[in-house]
């Protein structure tokens, strides 16, 4: 069962046909299209001791064109390819390089491939199954020794590569891969583009630092589920999308949409920014009037934080739940107390707190033991956010406790006074959860407070 590659003709024995599609019309191609009868050779190729033939074609992508003589070859050849893919001693590989393989595969009437004279390929008769690009940096370095060995990867390999293998070529042998000016004429092909790139501009300016992305591991995305909930549906349209994916510019995930190529959000920055003066009158704008209703941009972005947390906070997924917790009585959204109903039907789910007194969030989980709830778990969340490269300083416990105490203010630009808000708001919590499961006989207990914040620790200095 030797698996030997040949262009044409099969020899007895061997297990393999290994056609090479060349992108132009040089041969084979043109031998392998004037090929009539594939199925019929396939059948008879069933030689003594051979297990079946696997017939492998790459870069197909190519075959797919709407001018003659390429197009003609093309649906040809296609034709005959979705022949053998139903033979019952034949399996078929295809493989192709373009983000937008699965619509010229599997093309639908009325699109400019079937018009052209191309098969739907057939879902059942050919799977697909989409090889995605390495995202993480890690790995992709890795990768990158292995394919090369004995070259350094380049810092910016994720950033221009965004983990797709045929960039990661390009790079190595160019040491560019990602098509700036291509990209920059994409978006302003349509409005449909103007307001997709927008959005994702917009979502990921964080990710941003003098118009440059702020790190090589940077991968920019908006939330899918942001833009049903928004818009009640996928906005922009889902064909614009597609025409984004099927073009190489975006990753679209179960969950996500993410930039293919990192560095494009760059592209987008610039392809977007005016001038100075319109940056500095909205730093002003919102210096003086806040966001959007909020008292600073920070408190506007918080809920936004939560949302991308949430994973990693280890509760479900979604929206969290707006509640307000006022002397020691819990609101929730429908405007009634809290109640054991209603922490059951958001168990393990985000609970934000709209008055702010040492928590912006929480939630709580329960195990059972011999069908009852034996304990209750508390884990609660506070968010500082600020300028990256500002710190927040250990602080004094003992002057934090004597504030809060003697009704003084907390400052809570430290860990100590963090700590004390979050002691205080757990204390509130307690009690209200203690009022609404008491039929339980539940113990309550603080499982984690968890400091979500864009700043840094400074180290405690004992001589400050």
């Amino acid at each position: 069962n030797k698996i030997v590659p040949v262009h044409l003709q099969p020899t007895p024995g061997d297990l393999l046909w290994y056609y090479t599609l060349c992108r132009d019309l040089t041969p084979p191609w043109e031998d392998f299209a004037k090929r009539r009868a594939w199925p019929s050779d396939v059948s008879s190729a069933r030689y003594p001791g051979s297990r079946g033939v696997c017939l492998l074609a790459d870069e197909v992508d190519k075959l797919y064109s709407t001018t003659p003589p390429l197009r003609d070859a093309g649906v040809h050849i296609m034709t005959n390819i979705f022949s053998m893919g139903k033979e019952p001693q034949l399996l078929v590989f295809l493989a192709g390089s373009s983000a937008d393989l699965k619509s010229k595969l599997y093309c639908d009437e009325g699109s400019v491939w079937r018009q052209s004279g191309f098969h739907n390929m057939n879902h059942s008769v050919f799977l697909i199954h989409n090889i995605l690009p390495i995202r993480d940096l890690g790995r992709l370095q890795a990768y990158y020794c292995t394919r090369f060995p004995g070259t350094k990867p380049p810092a910016n390999v994720l950033a221009d590569t965004g983990g797709v293998g045929r960039l990661v070529e390009r790079l190595q042998n160019t040491n560019r891969a990602f098509d700036v000016e291509g990209f920059r004429t994409f978006i302003g092909s349509s409005r449909e583009a103007v307001t997709l790139a927008s959005a994702m501009l917009t979502m990921n300016l964080v990710h941003l630092r003098d118009g440059k992305l702020s790190g090589p591991d940077v991968i920019p995305a908006v939330d899918l589920i942001r833009l049903q909930d928004q818009h009640g549906c996928l906005y922009p349209a889902m064909e614009t999308l597609l025409a984004w994916q099927d073009h190489g510019h975006l990753l679209v995930t179960a969950r996500q949409v993410q930039l293919l190529i990192p560095r494009a959000l760059e592209t987008l920055f610039a392809w977007f920014h005016s001038d100075d003066e319109s940056a500095m009158a909205l730093g002003l704008r919102v210096t003086i009037r806040g966001w959007s209703g909020y008292g600073s941009a920070g408190a506007a972005a918080e809920p936004l934080v939560l949302r991308r947390f949430v994973g990693r906070l280890g509760c479900l997924p979604g929206d969290p739940r707006e509640i307000r917790v006022l002397e020691k009585k819990t609101i929730t959204p429908d405007g009634n107390p809290l109640s054991f109903a209603f922490l059951e039907s958001n168990r393990n789910r985000l609970l934000r707190v709209a008055a702010d007194d040492g928590c912006d969030a929480f939630f709580v989980d329960w195990n059972t033991r011999l069908q009852k709830i034996a304990k209750i778990a508390v884990t609660i969340v506070q968010i500082k956010l600020g300028v990256k490269g500002y710190c927040i300083t250990p602080g004094i416990l003992k002057t934090q406790l004597e504030n809060a105490e003697n009704d003084m203010k907390i400052n809570d630009a430290t860990i100590a006074g963090i700590v004390v808000k979050f002691d205080r708001f757990y204390r509130t919590i307690d009690e209200i959860l203690q009022a609404a499961c008491k039929h339980l006989k539940a113990k309550i207990v603080l499982e984690a407070a968890v400091l979500i914040t864009s700043k840094q620790v400074r180290d405690y200095d004992p001589a400050a």
